[in-house]
C-alpha cells in the first residue's frame, strides 16, 4: 500500500496533473440593469370640436336661389328659374316659304323642344305672333299671318300644351327684322315670333 501510494503522489504532483483541464479564467461581467420607465401622459380632455353654427340663408320663394342672390323675388314654382332667381326662357324660329303658312317636316324638333319646355315651366303663357314680307297686298297679308300664327299654334297643341295658354296674332307686314328689298330679307320676315308672359 505504502509502494502504491508513493508511485500516485509524484504522478500527482508533477506538473502534468491538469493537462487534461484547460483553466479558463472567466471574468465577471458587471450586470447592469435599467428600468424602463413608462411615461405616463397625463390624460388631456379631447375637447369635443364645437359644430360651426350653419347660417341658413333666405330663399322667400323657394327657388333654389337665396333671397340676396335673387333677381326676379317671388317667382312661382311653376317656372325653372336661372342661376339669378328668373324664369328661363325659350325662343322658337320658324320661317314660311312666300304665300304659305305650311311648317316644314324639319321643323318638328324644335316645336317638340319649345313644347317640352313649356310643360316645365307652366306659368307661361305664350304670344305667337305671325308675320308676312312686304310683297303683295296688306290685307291679305294680314290673314296670311294670322294663318301662320294659328298654325304653329295647332302644332304645339299636338304635343299637350293647352289651347288656353296660347295667343295667335297675325301681324301682317309689320316690325320686319330684315330688309323687304332683297330675297333674303323677306325670307327672313315671314316669320313667326313668340312671347313668353308670366
Amino acid at each position: 500500500m505504502k509502494y502504491l501510494l508513493f508511485l500516485i503522489i509524484p504522478f500527482l504532483l508533477s506538473g502534468d496533473e491538469f493537462r487534461f483541464i484547460k483553466p479558463v479564467a472567466v471574468e465577471e461581467a458587471p450586470v447592469v440593469t435599467t428600468q424602463v420607465k413608462k411615461q405616463i401622459t397625463p390624460k388631456t380632455k379631447v375637447e369635443k370640436e364645437k359644430p360651426k353654427a350653419v347660417v341658413k340663408r333666405k330663399d322667400s320663394d323657394g327657388d333654389g336661389v337665396v333671397d340676396e342672390k335673387d333677381k326676379c323675388p317671388n317667382t312661382s314654382k311653376d317656372f325653372i328659374v336661372d342661376y339669378q332667381g328668373c324664369p328661363k326662357t325659350a325662343s322658337l324660329k320658324i320661317t314660311f316659304e312666300p304665300k304659305s303658312y305650311k311648317i316644314s317636316s324639319g321643323l318638328g324638333e324644335d316645336l317638340e323642344n319649345f313644347a317640352t319646355f313649356l310643360k316645365d315651366n307652366k306659368g307661361y303663357q305664350v304670344v305667337i305672333y305671325g308675320y308676312t314680307d312686304s310683297l303683295g297686298d296688306a290685307e291679305e297679308n294680314k290673314i296670311l299671318s294670322q294663318q301662320r300664327a294659328d298654325a304653329v299654334k295647332k302644332a304645339i297643341e299636338a304635343y299637350g300644351i293647352s289651347s288656353t295658354r296660347l295667343t295667335a296674332v297675325g301681324m301682317g307686314e309689320q316690325d320686319p327684322i330684315a330688309d323687304n328689298s332683297t330675297p333674303e330679307g323677306r325670307a327672313k320676315n315671314r316669320r313667326i315670333d313668340v312671347e313668353l308672359i308670366y
